[in-house]
């Protein structure tokens, strides 16, 4: 085992986490998983897969909040006539995709763009097919794009809809991406708009950004004196090294005064902006005679900002720019810069900067940095990488769920459940079955069952088979593919029992369990792999996810199915595990009466077979790699099942508290005051752990959201959980006021009903705006101004 991976095992063993079961993904990575069982309806589950197994694109599952990101796969499209297919491997994440993610874009704002509402406005990636009438770009073609949907592969758009060139010889398809929007903004704001010339003075905010380390460049190659703000030290310390002339805090206004030293009263000759109300309101009375102030920033627009009219006395000349408006309203403008920004490159006149690289599966760790201004340079997600990522299944599957002509395999076929389930695929219209027994027609009853699907229109065929046995699967399955019909799907329903504690469990017995199922499970995958199945499912049970005790061999084998089924998703094959609850009338509780009354103790129901059947339809149209169908009540199986209940694991579906307001309400009016107080205060811990991205357990409750790190962006996410926990709304400003969480929870409980004292004194009483003094507003608008870099 590598150095980095035991690290990782044993900080995880001698850590202090409540977790019982942990993934750590490759040392490199340092992803840590954990695992939550929950219900959600079938069309928001997630399926693993690589990012090159499916089409996919990227949306936005509830405004407000970046951790709502989530990939859904999409029906693959051929490329029209005048159209391109384009297989991204790189998409640059610009702040515009946050805002657009955060709600904080109003229409009116996006009127006339490019993009629009769309996510991704700039890509690298390579010509993969084109359509009739294309002769510009051919399959293979390595480019940089800037198509109106990045976040998607592949992208098939029109020609005329994509502004594309050349990837540049010897930089990566990482670096491409990142460049276009970065230069071409500080390329026109600082040459076209305001046509820099040696010797002058400019000031670029935010300077340790996309746009701004692009401007250092453009600047210095123009001959300028360069002053240069960012928002932590490590930043500043950057661009000194980089070889600014001054550098300053972009998150104190103190820069104003400090300015004005530097340049002995005069100011600056140009300012490239992106700060927001007295930040930005100081930096245009910064602009010398005749000097002029390009805003690239959006906030004081979509806010209703105001301007000091006092500085134009001097000349000054206030210009804002939109490359994405230029893209939708004069596409022209934006080839010329795009083209002259490449030329630049390959001359050597500009080098790619660093920027910050994701995988696919990190979307919304990339957004979130983004979000806080954390990164130095471009932040760019990479397709181009092998791990495997949640995709949801399309919004609509059109694709039959029956194929009238092909051949449906059923092992276990002969009896119980496994019959149902032929009789099932027969009622929908399967017009062959091949049953798969270790008895054949020696099974008890297989002539009934042969007669009984045949009454129902499906030609029967029985083969004797020990799944267990792979080259006998192999045979099996090259035997029915040699036929007219294709084989279609496999329902891998065979299952043998043989119950005992553990200490009565010997390597045998395990194996007579074991070998049907996961042997058999495997066999199917590999006989199989090569064919373009519509279905491959595994009868896997409840018990794989609740344990169930004397059934070690039993839920180690239904676990097994569960792993399978996941690998074949992951590697882009088609697969289902449903771990099935107890069946009524023909599943294994059925014909034994001790353990339908187990599991009656246990809250969990027997379900109707053919409603059972339904839900599998269900199931195998959302395209999961793993589903639960059964009917358990929660609660009582924790109070019998207490020990396994108490995993976190299971902390959504035993005793949560959450989502309705009136049901929130109904919890805690049996508790004392103290009591209620505890209990919001630990949910909301969880909230804002969510929303910072921090474990629970480190978010310390007497502290001020905004001490904890909690800046404007996160605010909009924080209302979000907030209201969707609580059902309260939450202004921002008394989230931003320096509140800690043990004032919010008395601030919830009161909007509740269920105030734990009057608010005397509590500091928790309805901000009045008009009452705060300078000091505590400018300390409010310096939080909610945050620059973007």
């Amino acid at each position: 085992i590598a150095d980095a991976q035991a690290d990782l095992i044993a900080s995880e063993i001698l850590g202090d986490s409540a977790e019982t079961e942990v993934a750590l993904a490759r040392a490199r990575t340092g992803m840590r998983l954990v695992r939550r069982d929950m219900t959600a309806k079938v069309d928001e589950v997630a399926v693993m897969r690589r990012p090159d197994a499916v089409p996919m694109r990227l949306e936005v599952a509830q405004t407000g909040r970046i951790e709502s990101l989530q990939w859904r796969e999409t029906t693959p499209e051929d490329p029209g006539a005048g159209e391109i297919e384009l297989d991204v491997q790189a998409v640059s994440v610009n702040f515009k995709d946050v805002l657009k993610t955060l709600g904080m874009l109003d229409p009116e704002a996006l009127d006339g763009t490019f993009h629009g509402s769309a996510l991704g406005m700039e890509v690298s990636g390579v010509v993969t097919r084109v359509g009739r009438g294309v002769s510009e770009l051919s399959p293979g073609d390595a480019i940089t794009a800037a198509p109106r949907h990045g976040f998607r592969r592949p992208a098939v758009a029109r020609m005329e809809d994509v502004f594309w060139r050349p990837n540049l010889p010897g930089v990566s398809p990482e670096v491409c991406a990142g460049l276009p929007i970065v230069f071409i903004t500080a390329y026109y704001s600082l040459i076209d708009i305001a046509r820099l010339q040696r010797g002058e003075t400019v000031l670029i905010h935010a300077a340790a950004g996309g746009v701004g380390q692009a401007a250092i460049q453009i600047a210095r190659w123009r001959g300028a004196r360069i002053l240069a703000t960012a928002g932590s030290k490590a930043k500043r310390d950057l661009l000194r090294e980089q070889g600014c002339d001054h550098v300053y805090d972009s998150r104190s206004l103190d820069f104003f005064e400090a300015i004005l030293d530097d340049t002995n009263g005069r100011g600056v000759d140009v300012v490239l902006n992106s700060l927001a109300g007295e930040a930005a309101a100081k930096s245009l009375a910064l602009v010398a005679p005749w000097g002029r102030f390009i805003e690239i920033g959006k906030r004081d627009f979509t806010d209703g900002g105001r301007m000091d009219m006092a500085s134009f006395n001097r000349a000054v000349s206030y210009t804002a720019l939109d490359v994405d408006r230029m893209m939708g309203e004069r596409p022209a403008e934006f080839d010329r810069v795009f083209g002259i920004v490449w030329d630049h490159f390959r001359a050597g006149d500009f080098t790619p900067p660093e920027n910050v690289v994701f995988g696919a599966a990190d979307v919304t760790d990339a957004f979130r940095m983004l979000a806080q201004s954390k990164n130095v340079g471009k932040v760019v997600v990479r397709f181009q990488d092998e791990r495997a990522l949640p995709v949801l299944p399309p919004v609509e599957t059109t694709r039959p769920l029956v194929d009238p002509d092909g051949v449906y395999l059923v092992t276990g076929g002969l009896a119980g459940f496994g019959l149902e389930t032929a009789a099932w695929l027969a009622g929908k219209g399967a017009r062959a079955l091949v049953l798969a027994s270790r008895r054949g027609l020696a099974t008890p009853g297989a002539e009934a069952a042969v007669a009984r699907l045949e009454g129902l229109g499906a030609e029967v065929s029985v083969v004797e088979l020990d799944v267990s046995n792979a080259r006998a699967v192999t045979a099996a399955v090259e035997h029915i593919t040699s036929g007219a019909r294709r084989l279609a799907g496999v329902f891998h329903a065979a299952g043998v029992l043989d119950d005992g504690l553990i200490d009565q469990q010997t390597p045998d017995r395990i194996a007579s369990v074991m070998g049907p199922k996961v042997l058999g499970a495997l066999a199917l995958d590999q006989a199989t792999r090569a064919l373009n199945l519509d279905h491959f499912v595994l009868f896997s049970s409840v018990s794989a996810l609740i344990g169930n005790a004397g059934q070690a061999g039993y839920v180690a084998a239904n676990a097994a199915l569960d792993a399978v089924a996941a690998m074949r998703q992951a590697d882009g094959a088609r697969a289902l595990s449903v771990n099935w609850g107890a069946i009524g009338e023909v599943g294994m509780a059925a014909r034994d009466a001790h353990v339908a009354e187990h599991l009656s103790r246990l809250g969990i129901a027997p379900l109707d077979p053919v409603a059972a059947l339904d839900a599998l339809e269900t199931a195998l149209k959302s395209g999961e790699a793993q589903v639960a169908i059964m009917d358990i009540a929660w609660d009582d199986w924790a109070r019998v099942q207490s020990a396994v209940a108490s995993a976190p694991r299971f902390s959504e579906l035993v005793g949560a508290l959450g989502g309705d307001g009136d049901d929130i309400v109904s919890a805690l009016e049996p508790l004392a005051p103290d009591e209620r107080r505890d209990v919001v205060t630990l949910m909301l811990s969880e909230v804002v752990a969510e929303t910072l991205r921090l474990p629970s357990e480190q978010i310390d409750t007497k502290k001020s959201l905004t001490d904890m790190g909690l800046d404007s962006l996160m605010t909009v996410e924080l209302q979000v959980g907030i209201s969707e926990r609580f059902g309260q709304e939450i202004a921002a400003i008394d989230l931003m006021k320096g509140i800690g969480l043990e004032d919010l929870s008395m601030l919830l409980l009161d909007r509740m009903g269920l105030p734990l004292m009057a608010a005397v004194g509590s500091g928790i009483a309805e901000p009045d705006i008009d009452a705060m003094d300078d000091a505590e507003l400018d300390q409010l608008l310096q939080v909610l101004q945050e620059p973007a870099e």
